[in-house]
């Protein structure tokens, strides 16, 4: 696993169950527009 897929699944880790989210917002929290790229993990 990537460093960044790693950053990204230990953030997902962390959005309470049944909280709805998006990838820019998740992106923005790990500091990167690559909002795709957060979408793909």
């Amino acid at each position: 696993m990537s460093d960044f897929a790693k950053r990204v699944y230990d953030l997902l880790l962390k959005v309470p169950e049944g909280r709805v989210t998006s990838y820019k917002v998740l992106a923005e929290v790990l500091g990167t527009k690559a909002y795709q790229a957060v979408g793909k993990y």
